[in-house]
């Protein structure tokens, strides 16, 4: 019973690997930009830079790396 519990949480780790990473491949490959198509026809570069700003927070780990320590000389 216990041999068929491990069997069990192994496929079912697995599975949930499988889908999380189909999700995220789904959603990065997806065409359009999600702002673009909230602000629809009133494109306002200040307003977009500012939704912008609220949905993805920080441009990135990449662009704040001096707070890392790992600065390129």
């Amino acid at each position: 019973m216990v041999q068929f519990l491990i069997k069990r949480f192994i496929g079912l780790l697995f599975v949930v690997i499988g889908v999380t990473f189909i999700t995220f491949i789904m959603g990065y490959f997806a065409p359009g930009d999600p702002i673009r198509l909230l602000l629809g026809s009133h494109q306002d570069p200040v307003v977009y830079a500012a939704l912008r700003h609220s949905y993805t927070g920080s441009p990135g780990w990449c662009a704040n790396r001096h707070h890392l320590g790992t600065e390129s000389q």
